[in-house]
């Protein structure tokens, strides 16, 4: 309710309202602010409550201690445990390492100190002291007059037996100034086309130091079944060629003694290409000779 005091209005005011002297604005001054800077004071009223609540958190739960992390016991003993095998394995194969390295260099001044050299094996000599085809094992005749046998249908289908026996000179040389070689056993074969003719074998002797020993080998075949076929192939190449082409084996084991040590048995193949005169015209000679020295096995 106003109060009309000549021309001035007096407006009636509450007694809760604190500051009597001030006036209501006029709603019509209001400044209207715009939208963006209502949601930046919104945002803003957020943050400050959630830091306010943080803090009033931080006050009822009270200072945060630190506390250390408890250990098992027994996880340190594994650890440990682990940690001295795998310095344990670490040392192991250093000590091998070294052993091996040791050895390689030990083995290396031995070699040059005593300078091994392999032995050589020549054939200087083969003679066939036999050789002779039979229709059976009871009879035989020369292979000269087999060779003038008819090629009858009948002859053709029999078996055909060999007997022959060669001989080979072997000269062995070691070349060692401190190696000595203990043969065991040599036993030697020869073929012809690879059908084995005829073998035989020695007994075993020692080499010395820079030694050379000729030694003979033996072989003998009798009664050697040849098939029809293959009768026929042998008198016609004794019949037309003016030599004969045979292969031998030889294999021998031996041992190699340094002093007083001895190694294990070691084993050498010797293959070797001979090429001889015609055995049935006599005077048999060793026209030429290939051989070739593989070793086998090796023990020390």
């Amino acid at each position: 309710m106003a109060i009309h005091m000549g021309e001035q209005k007096v407006y009636p005011y509450s007694d809760s309202e604190s500051s009597p002297h001030l006036l209501r604005r006029n709603p019509s001054s209001v400044e209207l602010q715009p939208e963006c800077a209502i949601q930046t004071t919104l945002a803003n009223d957020r943050y400050h409550g959630a830091q306010n609540d943080k803090e009033q958190d931080k006050n009822l739960k009270g200072p945060q201690l630190w506390r250390e992390p408890r250990v098992n016991v027994d996880d340190r003993s594994s650890r440990r445990r682990s940690i001295r095998q795998s310095r344990r394995f670490i040392r192991c194969c250093y000590t091998f390492i070294a052993l091996i390295g040791m050895s390689v260099l030990l083995l290396g001044v031995l070699i040059l100190i005593v300078r091994p050299k392999l032995p050589k094996y020549t054939v200087s000599e083969g003679r066939v002291t036999s050789f002779s085809l039979s229709n059976s094992t009871s009879s035989r005749a020369n292979i000269s007059s087999l060779t003038s046998l008819s090629s009858s249908g009948a002859e053709q289908k029999r078996t055909v037996y060999l007997n022959a026996e060669l001989q080979l000179w072997v000269r062995i040389s070691n070349p060692n100034a401190m190696i000595g070689i203990d043969y065991r056993n040599i036993d030697a074969a020869f073929y012809y086309e690879g059908l084995e003719l005829g073998k035989g074998s020695i007994p075993g002797f020692y080499q010395g130091h820079k030694n050379t020993t000729l030694v003979g080998l033996t072989m003998v075949g009798q009664h050697v079944p040849l098939s029809p076929s293959f009768g026929r192939r042998l008198r016609q190449t004794l019949a037309d060629d003016d030599s004969l082409t045979l292969s031998s084996r030889v294999m021998v084991s031996a041992r190699v003694k340094l002093g007083n040590w001895e190694s294990g048995t070691c084993r050498v193949r010797i293959m070797c290409r001979l090429q001889i005169s015609n055995p049935t015209r006599g005077g048999v000679q060793l026209l030429r000779n290939l051989c070739e020295f593989k070793l086998v096995h090796l023990s020390l």
